[in-house]
């Protein structure tokens, strides 16, 4: 018995050293998954930290110490600016060449007109469209002549009918002349007695007056012919000038006239047309800047939609009156080049050039 005792005992503490090595190892398996979930959570972790530190770095960077506020006198060596906002400065496209004065303007025509008929009639045919390129007296537009032609043929028949009525007159003439003469010469032989010859020389004077007549009816009827040809051009509307075509007001079939006497159905213009040799610069300088403004002085445009493109200038004209109400003066700039796409009303900035020393 003592024997099975001791086994006993002894089977007991295998078991229970094996119950406990078991233990062991679960613990240490379940040790090993804990610190496997730690640790991506601590990853994770500091990767936040680490982002939250940069954040807050770039939010708040490196304290700029302040610089000194400028001294009065730095605020009076200042350049002085314009009412117009105008500050003088160095030119940048002209190297050491200095900016008198800076200004906005537009771009304007001096010659520019509206084209319109001088009678009342139908407009027939319109000849031109914006952007068409006219000559000085090319026919733009033709207006309904029907009634004014007619005219002028008849006045040309009533003068060619006086032409061969003088003809007739001066052949009556010639052979009335030559039966005086015979007269004259059958006086002289006493074979026509001087009553014949007296009826024969007042028949000539009462032929010469004829002729007289009929020269100034002549006259008379020419002018007339060239009246009617006159009304006749006025019906053809004309270029004034050699030009571009930038609008046209009517249409085939309406009614033009030189006045609106006609209602709202009547128009008074056909075409606006611009002389692009005319185009020019147009700047109002106020009146306290005018005087860094001189005839001839070099200026340079830059138009606000192609600024990248500046264009040289030169004073034209500066007006010999000041605005009152604006307190400015107007000047005109001469541009040395007109390029294709420079369009009347464009703005630009202006920089008058100071003459150079």
């Amino acid at each position: 018995m003592d024997e099975n005792v001791l086994i006993d005992r002894l089977g007991e503490g295998t078991a229970r050293e094996s119950a406990l090595d078991g233990a062991k190892v679960h613990t240490l398996r379940r040790s090993r998954l804990s610190w496997l979930m730690v640790l991506p959570l601590a990853f994770l972790l500091g990767a936040g930290m680490g982002y939250l530190l940069l954040s807050a770095g770039a939010d708040n960077p490196d304290p700029v110490v302040p610089s000194k506020p400028p001294s009065a006198e730095a605020n009076t060596a200042k350049s002085p600016t314009s009412s117009a906002g105008t500050t003088p400065r160095k030119a940048e496209a002209h190297g050491h060449t200095d900016i008198a004065l800076q200004a906005k303007g537009h771009i304007i025509a001096e010659r520019i007109a509206t084209v319109s008929a001088v009678a009342t009639a139908r407009l027939e045919k319109l000849l031109v469209q914006p952007g068409s390129e006219v000559h000085r007296g090319q026919l733009i537009a033709q207006l309904d002549d029907g009634k004014e032609r007619i005219a002028v043929e008849l006045a040309e028949s009533r003068l060619r009918v006086q032409e061969l009525e003088l003809a007739e007159l001066r052949a009556v003439w010639r052979a009335e002349r030559k039966s005086v003469e015979r007269l004259r010469r059958l006086v002289k032989q006493n074979l026509a007695s001087e009553s014949e010859l007296d009826d024969a020389l007042r028949s000539l004077k009462v032929t010469e007056a004829r002729i007289a007549t009929q020269q100034a009816n002549i006259e008379t009827s020419s002018l007339e012919l060239a009246m009617k040809r006159r009304e006749l051009e006025d019906f053809k509307v004309k270029a004034p000038f050699d030009g571009v075509v930038i609008d046209t007001a009517a249409q085939a079939g309406e009614i033009i006239s030189p006045d609106s006497a006609g209602g709202s159905f009547t128009r008074t213009g056909l075409s606006t047309i611009l002389d692009r040799d005319s185009i020019v610069g147009e700047v109002h300088v106020n009146e306290d800047l005018i005087a860094r403004v001189q005839s001839g002085q070099r200026v340079e445009v830059n138009t606000v939609a192609y600024a990248e493109t500046p264009l040289q200038a030169r004073v034209l004209k500066i007006s010999p009156n000041v605005d009152k109400e604006k307190a400015s003066v107007r000047v005109l700039l001469k541009l040395d080049w007109l390029p294709d796409w420079l369009k009347v009303g464009m703005r630009f900035n202006a920089s008058f050039l100071a003459p150079e020393a």
